[in-house]
Order: structure tokens, then sequence, then C-alpha cells
């Protein structure tokens, strides 16, 4: 607008894309209940990501012929290997997304990202049967240590790096489901605050916007898409996080 508030982007792939694009319109458009006002970026989206692994296997194959042959083939080890059945995970996931972010003062980020399952069952069986495989375990237990949570409709795992250097940045989230939502929150620790966020809100929280509903029915087969962020609280976290840099640097080298 005249202000620089904000900017309005449309993007446009041709009807046989394997991305096609929709976008909100901003001011018609607020987030869910259990999100504050004060995040620092909001995205909320319409999207099948059943319909995109189907576009992108077809599209795969006409690229390179017998590419869906590979992609049975895939699927069969994953089954095998690890009872893990990529279809169905990808058809349980639902066509509702919200998530955002906040970038604190102390310069830490806060992140909650939530998906409205099609198939709670299927998506939990199948998350889990990759978490706690012996392999999969093996491979991730050398750079994290993960520790699985059940209580009551919630099951979760929250994953956290593995460091013996103080400088480096320790990297922790979760990931997993509650009730119908699957979810990814960062830090890890502040899952059960998230969940406790979506539970508050029920009635308001994702695909009951009018306006969010009006668009999916006009492009069922499209991507809409709303996203806002608010720069000066990035910025004001990156000069943050310098300054906790230079206070370290010059602890290390006084001169």
């Amino acid at each position: 607008d005249e202000k620089g508030d904000s900017l309005d982007v449309a993007l446009n792939a041709l009807d046989d894309g394997i991305l096609q694009f929709a976008t909100f319109v901003n001011n018609e458009f607020v987030p869910s209940g259990f999100i504050s006002a004060d995040v620092s970026t909001y995205t909320k989206a319409f999207f099948s990501m059943s319909d995109f692994k189907k576009k992108l296997v077809a599209f795969l194959t006409k690229v390179s012929p017998g590419f869906d042959q590979q992609y049975q083939n895939v699927l069969a080890m994953a089954k095998t290997n690890f009872q893990f059945d990529i279809d169905s995970f990808f058809d349980s996931i639902g066509d509702d997304y919200e998530g955002f972010s906040t970038f604190h003062k102390e310069g830490t980020e806060e992140s909650l990202f939530i998906n409205k399952l099609k198939n709670q069952n299927n998506f939990i069986t199948n998350f889990g049967s990759i978490l706690n495989n012996a392999l999969v375990k093996q491979s991730l237990g050398a750079n994290f240590s993960i520790i699985e949570n059940k209580e009551g409709g919630n099951q979760f795992w929250v994953l956290t790096t593995k460091s013996s250097n103080p400088d480096i940045p320790e990297v922790n989230f979760a990931l997993g489901c509650m009730d119908s939502y699957g979810f990814f929150s960062m830090p890890g620790n502040m899952a059960q605050k998230h969940i406790a966020q979506i539970k508050k809100n029920a009635e308001t929280k994702l695909s009951s916007s009018a306006v969010f509903n009006a668009t999916r029915a006009m492009y069922p087969s499209k991507i809409a898409f709303f996203s806002f962020a608010l720069t000066k609280d990035m910025i004001n976290s990156m000069k943050s996080k310098f300054k906790t840099q230079q206070a370290n640097i010059s602890l290390i080298s006084p001169g």
C-alpha cells in the first residue's frame, strides 16, 4: 500500500504444471485465534500434498520414462525394510496448513507449524515406523538425541543436536501429532505450550476462515497461499545475535 506496509504477490504456472498458485487478499485475512498478534512471520496455505505427489511422479515419468516403475520399487522397499507406506503417509496429510515464527528480544526463535490431518492413524503409524526404525535411529543417533512422548491423544518426538562445542547453537525441535493435527514445534520444549494453545482455540483454527474456504472452493487443485512477516523483528533479532557474538569474541580475545 502507499505506506509500504504490505506487498501482494501472485504467482501462476501453466494449468498442467506441478505447482499452481492462487493468493489470498491479505486485508481480508487474519491468523487463527491461537496465534498471537505479535508474531514475526505468519503463513497459511491450502495445498494438497497427495495431488502434488501424483503430479510430480507423472512429470518425472514424462521426463524419464520408467520413473513410475522406479517409484513403485521405492514404495516396495520402504514397506519391506522400514514398514513405511509412502503413499499412505502422503495421503494422510491434510490440505490445510498454518504456522508462525516469533523472534524474541534475546535472539531466540519460536516456531509452530500445524496441518489438519486427513487420517491421524495413518500419519502417526508411518511417521513412527520411520523414527523408531533401528537403522534410522542409528543414523540419526550420531547427531541427535531422540525422546518419544505419548500423552493422551498426543504423540511426538523431540530431537536435539549433540555437540560438545559450546559455540555451536543447539538445534531442538518436536515433530508429531495431537488430536487430528500434525505439528512441528521449535524449540522442542515448547511443544506442550503449543499444543495447549491450539486446543484452547479449537473453534478458530485453520479452515474456519470464510476467505480461506472461498479460495479453496475457487481453486480446488491449486495452491492458495497467504503470508506476512514483520521485518523489523527479524532485524532486531539479527542485531541481538550480533551483539552476543561480539561479546563472546571479546571474551575469547579481549584485544
